[in-house]
């Protein structure tokens, strides 16, 4: 019994069963409809008014969206659009006359494309038509994998050149990106997306996409020469200092080892990359660790003290290019001649820098570490035996002046299809002398 109860109201509030039209509306508009019996229903009297006069039903919209209203016998399905929507349906419908397998529909007030999307040439070609168009309609057509595929790639690099980050493209039910709630790119991305029909939707799930930021580092012991041609300091004296290039491509070559050694002009220490989100940290560490021994009458420990080079970088950086990075360094070496209860002492430089750039250039820190003659590096046999260090000290050059230990520090925005050790290809290192 109250199966067929439900069945009843049913069938009296959403008259389903009986003959059914759709209208199509503007906000706004006014339309004039027969009444024979005079039998009117409406479902959302938010979205429809209607007025009887004589036997003619008047029918205003009133704002956008969609409804049901049954006259005498028929139901209509009713959809109100905003005028600048019903420009754009005409408009569409117009260019899909020409491409094949796709066509308008209308739901909840709002327009949607929908059948199959063959080719991707297809939808850039409707999207210059919607260019003009003032109004929004929604892409719900299915795209095959390779149409997905050259998608993707065409708004990877749309939001490269707009200078955005980059994002994931979702077909299915339609088209759309989601980004997050605090994103500050979306009315960019909304204006960049408009004419192809894609939705951008909040989501606060969703992952806040950062650059990523690669910072190369070259350890170095460089010419005396060289090093004062571009104006690094001795090490009477720490020096951080923006390598101005002007004509030269000095600064991409402490990263051209075979250039820069091949030239007699220095020798390379160390070269790693380093891979960081935008504002965070991260560290190089080219050394050792040895152990102290902590005894008293409750516990005994043992901590572990860092010796060699430490570089310590946090970048921060926009979809434009433009980077904000802080350097914090410090090379310490062990000293034999300071030990206290067989622990030796440690001799440190620690120094911090601040750099805003606006594109990828190379800054070079020197002045870290002061040059021991031979006679004092003899009596510190142990730093030959250094990581890093030890060739350093055992080098002739920097025992008798004629180099210095420099560290190229050079932050750039990753490609997301650049691989984070692909090597520069440079031109010799002869041509910038």
């Amino acid at each position: 019994m109250k199966k067929f109860i439900f069945a009843v109201i049913l069938l009296v509030t959403h008259p389903s069963l009986a003959n059914s039209q759709q209208l199509i509306l503007t906000l706004g508009q006014q339309h004039k409809q027969a009444l024979l019996r005079g039998t009117v229903w409406i479902e959302d009297k938010k979205l429809l008014q209607a007025e009887a006069i004589g036997s003619t039903l008047v029918l205003k919209a009133l704002k956008e969206g969609a409804t049901n209203i049954k006259i005498d016998e028929v139901l209509y399905h009713v959809q109100i659009l905003h005028p600048q929507k019903k420009t754009a349906m005409i408009e569409l419908e117009r260019s899909l006359k020409e491409i094949l397998g796709l066509k308008t529909s209308v739901e909840n007030g709002d327009i949607y494309v929908t059948g199959n999307l063959y080719r991707f040439s297809d939808w850039l070609r409707l999207s210059q038509g919607m260019k003009i168009v003032p109004a929004s309609y929604k892409m719900k057509a299915h795209l095959n994998a390779s149409a997905q595929k050259e998608a993707q790639n065409f708004f990877s690099e749309l939001f490269k050149k707009s200078k955005v980050p980059p994002q994931t493209l979702i077909f299915s039910p339609s088209v759309e990106i989601r980004v997050s709630s605090t994103d500050l790119y979306q009315q960019k991305y909304e204006l960049l997306l408009q004419p192809f029909g894609i939705q951008v939707i909040k989501d606060a799930s969703s992952i806040e996409i950062a650059p990523t930021i690669k910072v190369e580092i070259t350890v170095a012991e460089i010419k005396r020469d060289l090093s004062l041609k571009y104006g690094l300091r001795w090490p009477s004296a720490y020096s951080a200092k923006i390598i101005n290039t002007g004509e030269t491509i000095f600064d991409e070559l402490p990263f051209n080892l075979a250039a820069l050694e091949g030239q007699g002009l220095g020798k390379v220490l160390a070269s790693p990359n380093i891979i960081c989100r935008s504002g965070k940290e991260a560290e190089f560490l080219a050394g050792g660790e040895f152990p102290i021994k902590i005894m008293n009458y409750k516990m005994q420990d043992i901590v572990w003290k860092r010796y060699g080079i430490l570089l310590r970088v946090k970048p921060l950086a926009d979809a434009a290019g433009r980077i904000s990075l802080s350097i914090e360094t410090e090379v310490s070496t062990v000293d034999e001649s300071r030990k206290v209860d067989d622990v030796p002492g440690i001799l440190t430089n620690r120094v911090s820098s601040h750099f805003d750039l606006t594109k990828p250039q190379t800054i070079a820190l020197s002045g870290l570490i002061k040059s021991e003659d031979s006679k004092s590096s003899e009596g510190l046999p142990l730093l030959s035996r250094l990581p890093i260090l030890g060739p350093l000290f055992s080098s002739k050059d920097f025992k008798e002046n004629r180099s210095e230990l420099v560290i190229f520090v050079r932050p750039s925005l990753l490609d997301e299809n650049e691989s984070p050790s692909s090597p520069r290809h440079l031109r010799p290192l002869k041509e910038t002398l």
